[in-house]
């Protein structure tokens, strides 16, 4: 009972920090939050961070829309999909594979279950990280094996792999203003700027 006591004291004065504006330590990747939104009218896929919102994905393709799957509804599964794998602690890498015969951008061993975007056939998968990441103009050369300081990297069989604390760390936030929340970051989950 005092362990749990203490726990809430302590969660409480670290919200009341946080709202300050100062923070006592970096946000673990458990404490990211995923959620699709809306930046300069694109649908988008953003990380809400150390109290700074990181786009990650502009959903501009409309590929899949006949199938159902808008950009709207693929921001907000996408979104979802990053979450559930963050809070799972799946979501160290994005790596490149191949799923009932679609390219996909997943984790893990990138089996059904692990897929976080199904892309369109005939894609290649490593041009589309690359490109949906913002990380052709970030990188003047790729990395040809993992490394604990690379972004990019390739494993032996020549998948591509992006280092999801790497790559949040090096994009550009954006200013709340500029973001209109689609879905709000998850349900548990209570922040002032939506």
């Amino acid at each position: 009972m005092p362990r749990k006591f203490f726990s809430q004291i302590l969660a409480s004065l670290t919200l009341l920090i946080n709202l300050n504006g100062t923070t006592l330590q970096a946000v673990e990747p458990q404490q990211r939050r995923f959620f699709c939104g809306m930046v300069q009218e694109k649908f988008t896929t953003l990380v809400l961070t150390q109290q700074k919102i990181i786009p990650l994905i502009f959903w501009n393709s409309g590929y899949f829309a006949d199938s159902g799957w808008t950009n709207q509804k693929r921001c907000l599964e996408v979104s979802r999909r990053f979450q559930r794998f963050n809070d799972g602690g799946k979501l160290d890498y994005i790596r490149t594979g191949i799923v009932n015969r679609y390219p996909v951008l997943c984790v893990g061993k990138c089996l059904t279950s692990e897929v976080l975007i199904t892309l369109k056939p005939n894609t290649n998968p490593h041009q589309t990280l690359e490109e949906l990441l913002s990380l052709r103009n970030r990188s003047r050369s790729l990395p040809l094996e993992l490394s604990a300081d690379q972004v990019l990297s390739y494993d032996s069989a020549g998948e591509l792999f992006v280092n999801i604390d790497k790559l949040i760390a090096i994009l550009e936030p954006v200013l709340d203003r500029e973001v209109t929340a689609v879905d709000s970051p998850s349900p548990d989950f209570q922040n002032p700027l939506f």
